[in-house]
């Protein structure tokens, strides 16, 4: 017994030491590197850091000959816990300004989920990162919990490489199942069954985790929800496999909390009958997916996912469902020279000025053309282009009118494109153009790129619709009136907190919740009504159970909004913003993201400046200027 108890201690001590071994995280190490070298990039090579076993490695690719990789060095040695000399001519003279420019560009805006990446997998940036997790930890009984975050994105990683990704199969070639896919192949039923037992140690591995700990957050919320997401990743995966029977199976094993299913009936509760709405992520999308399915929740609107557009199988499980009418053909999309289809301006002396949408598409979809310069294995490819930029296309206004109860003359839409266009922006353009005049389309957000201001806020969605800027003038009233209408009746408040010591936390919910009612109450503060203003802004607090750095990113709009209402909540959301600042700055993370020095310090002196005008003493402000500023 005593042998038994020693071998398990010492078993427990080999792991505990394994997971505090003091490794530097992704911004430090792009500090370090960009403050000594220059790491040039150009449109053919980019700089990789990858995270191995060894410690951190900084290596060349070349993208053009498919990611190779040209030379690669460790900087961080794992057995020396230092940094090494890469090469003294990479030299870099770059000062403070350009240092601080290149860790931004890394760790910014998509970048922060290479950042997430590298925060919890102990191994990632390099091809085979997941067989190195799984070979080093598959085994062991008790892991810490970024440790099992690590082995459940390892798994669910893998099982991507058995279908279709927009990365293609495996480059190492160690399993003939994992050879890239054609486009609108279907896949073995080898491979259909591989994807389903490691989705399902996945899911399993988030089970791990959830009971290990609760409260355990990750980029899209929580360990639950990263759990549920797992669940619906397999659904997804099966759904393009056309395999409905089995992706049910991963739709029964999903379990969502009734806060999350509020927030997805309210998108769905914006949309008229049978309406097409566009979104963006896994939490506006799986949620949705998952109260039609397990619920038969208004399974008359269709929810389609851009991003996941720009893959060919998705565009075709869409015709074969005959979810939504589109003109585009499989020759099409199904070609690889469909990814991207290029501007190429026409030089004839009578060219068109503009086209109809329906007739762009036609030239989009029956006119290709060889491009060397673009071709990436130094053979001819073909290409669609082309010739013009600015599209129009009509619309029935009778549904405009009818909801803005305002009457229009307008009844079209037009855009300019820009210098490239993927197959997502086609099959927009093309869904658009074959529903619009007979099922409403709506955004899950308000910024879609070529539509934003031809959008009328609906409940939490944004309809699209032929606005100028004359009639968004004479609408805009009954817009808000509609929408005050939509928080009382049917809106249901969702945002991040904590219960029992257990962090929920919805970043939709809080996009969602802060921006529907500082639409309100800023539309109100645009009127010169302060009195309507404060009422909006005080409802709204009255339905938060507590404002916490969870809730900030989107909390923050209200900060100009009080400033003209309210005084004391004023202070109250500059604290709390400030406080969340500092600590992005002091403790950067990729759910917090980073925050330089000097921006922290405009943050902190601007809510200083506001405070000490209006004589309002903060003496939280005040502290933590003193720690940037001692």
């Amino acid at each position: 017994m005593k042998r038994v108890l020693l071998t398990i201690t010492i078993f427990l001590c080999v792991v505990n030491c394994f997971s505090q071994e003091i490794i530097p995280s992704y911004p430090e190490v792009l500090r370090c590197f960009f403050s000594r070298y220059s790491g040039n990039t150009d449109s053919e090579n980019f700089l990789n850091f990858a995270k191995k076993k060894d410690g951190w490695f900084v290596q060349n690719i070349n993208r053009v000959k498919k990611d190779t990789i040209l030379d690669e060095k460790l900087f961080w040695s794992l057995k020396e816990k230092r940094y090494l000399d890469i090469g003294a001519e990479s030299t870099s003279t770059e000062n403070e300004e350009e240092t601080e420019k290149n860790i931004k560009y890394y760790l910014e805006g998509n970048g922060a989920y290479f950042w997430n990446d590298y925060e919890r997998c102990r191994y990632h940036g390099y091809n085979g990162w997941e067989d190195d997790i799984l070979e080093t930890f598959d085994s062991q009984v008790q892991l810490p919990d970024t440790l099992l975050e690590s082995l459940g994105r390892a798994y669910s990683s893998i099982s991507n490489t058995y279908l279709w990704y927009q990365q293609g199969g495996r480059m190492d070639g160690k399993d003939t199942m994992q050879i890239t896919l054609n486009r609108l192949q279907a896949p073995s039923e080898g491979r259909i069954n591989k994807v389903i037992s490691l989705i399902t140690k996945s899911i399993e591995t988030y089970d791990r985790l959830l009971k290990q700990n609760p409260s355990y957050v990750v980029l899209i919320g929580n360990v639950y929800l990263k759990r549920f997401n797992e669940c619906m990743h397999g659904y997804m995966q099966m759904s393009l496999a056309m395999q409905y029977k089995k992706a049910m199976l991963f739709i029964n094993k999903a379990i969502l909390d009734e806060h999350y299913i509020k927030q997805a009936k309210n998108y769905l509760n914006s949309c008229d009958k049978n309406g097409i709405l566009f979104t963006y992520g896994d939490n506006d999308t799986y949620q949705l997916w998952y109260v039609q399915e397990k619920e038969n929740f208004r399974k008359d609107v269709t929810v389609i996912n851009i991003s996941m557009l720009g893959l060919p199988i998705y565009v075709d499980m869409l015709r074969k469902n005959k979810a939504v009418n589109f003109a585009a053909s499989s020759l099409f999309y199904g070609s690889a020279g469909s990814d991207i289809t290029y501007f190429r301006e026409d030089t004839a002396k009578n060219k068109k000025d503009s086209l109809s949408l329906q007739d762009f598409l036609k030239n989009v979809y029956s006119h290709k053309e060889k491009e060397e310069s673009f071709n990436l294995l130094g053979e001819p490819q073909v290409y669609s282009t082309y010739s013009v930029k600015k599209i129009n296309f009509a619309v029935n206004n009778n549904a405009f009118d009818k909801i803005s109860h305002v009457k229009t003359t307008v009844n079209s839409i037009s855009f300019e494109l820009k210098q490239y266009l993927y197959i997502s922006d086609l099959m927009i353009f093309d869904i658009i153009n074959e529903n619009i005049n007979t099922r409403p389309i709506y955004f899950t957000v308000s910024n879609p790129d070529y539509f934003a201001d031809n959008l009328l806020q609906q409940g939490v969605v944004f309809r699209l619709f032929p606005i100028n800027n004359t009639i968004r003038a004479a609408i805009s009233k009954k817009e808000i009136k509609s929408l005050e209408k939509f928080t009382d009746s049917i809106y249901q408040p969702v945002v991040s907190f904590n219960v029992s010591g257990t962090k929920n936390i919805s970043a939709d919910g809080n996009n969602v919740f802060f921006q529907m009612y500082s639409r309100i109450a800023g539309f109100y503060k645009e009127e010169g009504d302060i009195i309507k203003t404060a009422f909006w802004l005080s409802k709204a607090s009255n339905l938060l159970p507590e404002i916490t750095s969870d809730n900030m990113p989107a909390a923050y709009q209200f900060i100009d909004l009080y400033s003209k209402a309210d005084k004391q909540y004023t202070k109250k959301y500059m604290e709390i913003f400030a406080a969340y600042q500092y600590d992005k700055y002091i403790h950067p993370s990729a759910i917090k993201g980073y925050l330089s020095k000097d921006d922290c310090l405009y943050y902190l002196n601007a809510f200083h400046a506001y405070l000490e005008q209006e004589k309002i003493p903060s003496n939280e402000i005040d502290l933590l200027l003193s720690k940037l500023q001692p």
